[in-house]
């Protein structure tokens, strides 16, 4: 997770790898994941990761590592 929102993959060619990214309807996933039905925290925890490309890493209260 490298702070780009964006959907990311790789194509192999060649034994060449390129990580490829695509835009996507970040909130749109997010609402899908509130349809879930997770507990609150993990709900929270999973749209922050898709708004921001990152996981909180614990560096700090509420910064993104």
């Amino acid at each position: 997770m490298d702070g780009d929102p964006r959907a990311s993959y790789a194509v192999i060619e060649d034994g060449v790898a390129e990580i490829r990214r695509v835009e996507y309807d970040v909130e749109e996933t997010a609402a899908g994941v509130r349809g879930m039905g997770l507990a609150g925290d993990l709900t929270d925890t999973l749209i922050a990761i898709l708004r921001t490309g990152k996981l909180w890493t614990g560096s700090g209260p509420g910064q993104a590592g």
